[in-house]
């Protein structure tokens, strides 16, 4: 195995970690970007991350990953449904 092989492969699992996390076996969604949560509560993509920003979010709604921010369906969900 050539270097670049072990390189891509290197790449190849964290890629397919990341999407593990992101979309599970069943098909099922988790974790949605910020401008599809946005949609999905009508709201902006900056409206949103303002909401994030002043706590009227629960941090249990979000999560991290590799960066980039993500809202948790099921607890945004759970979040909603007690409003």
């Amino acid at each position: 195995m050539t270097a670049t092989d072990v390189l891509v492969e290197a790449i190849a699992d964290a890629v397919y970690k990341k999407i593990a996390v992101l979309m599970p076996a069943t098909g099922e969604q988790r974790l949605m970007p910020i401008p599809e949560a946005a949609k999905y509560l009508g709201r902006t993509g900056p409206s949103l991350r303002g909401l994030i920003a002043n706590g009227e979010i629960p941090q249990k709604c979000v999560k991290r990953v590799g960066g980039r921010v993500f809202l948790a369906k099921r607890e945004l969900d759970q979040w909603i449904a007690a409003q």
